[in-house]
């Protein structure tokens, strides 16, 4: 892991505030897991191979949430990881105000909420707090079998068609991901980053 967390090392030039969203078990917390900001029971010292703790990675639901920071290429990220239960997301709102991106986490190898997941997503955009952030979706668990890709997941999303025209103008990318092996997630957070950077006005 050690690797992977040399990737978010960097200057502390920009401060943004990042909501880390999504419905429960879609891989919130294993993202961060996998970036070394928080610590799972399956870092701990085992004889098992490492194959079998990436199939242990059973994560423990955030109830309320986590708060994380990291600098990555010049952009100091302070994440806020909300839990993502049906009873909770009504708190998600509380959280909105000052926020500069969203990382929205979809399971993308589960088909029975992926409707659920979309209209989360669109609900949560139509905040006025929200208007014009830019937004990362990782469509997770692409290790699983069954996982749609990240065409696929626009597809479903109809992403193409309404992100526009919800609550002004969202930037938007969608990267096909694995929480375990890492697979994705430097790449979507560069396009994040790109983004924060250009500091675009709520008010446009």
């Amino acid at each position: 892991m050690g690797a992977f967390l040399s990737l978010f090392k960097g200057a502390n030039l920009t401060q943004s505030r990042i909501l880390i969203l999504g419905l429960d078990n879609s891989g919130k917390t294993s993202l961060l897991i996998k970036m070394g900001l928080v610590t799972s029971s399956s870092d701990k010292k085992s004889s098992k191979s490492q194959t079998d703790l990436d199939d242990d990675l059973t994560v423990t639901p955030t109830i309320g949430y986590n708060v994380k920071e990291f600098s990555y290429k010049g952009v100091v990220f302070n994440c806020w990881d909300l839990g993502g239960q049906k009873n909770i997301r009504s708190l998600w709102k509380h959280y909105y105000k000052g926020s500069n991106g969203i990382i929205y986490i979809v399971d993308s190898a589960d088909h029975n909420r992926l409707k659920e997941s979309k209209q989360e997503l669109f609900h949560l955009l139509e905040d006025p707090d929200l208007k014009n952030v830019p937004v990362l979706i990782f469509a997770n668990k692409r290790d699983k079998e069954g996982a749609i890709s990240a065409t696929e997941l626009i597809a479903k999303f109809e992403l193409e068609d309404s992100l526009q025209f919800v609550n002004g103008k969202h930037d938007w990318y969608v990267e096909s991901v694995s929480t375990v092996t890492g697979e994705g997630i430097e790449s979507g957070l560069k396009w994040l980053v790109s983004k924060l950077k250009q500091k675009p006005s709520k008010d446009n």
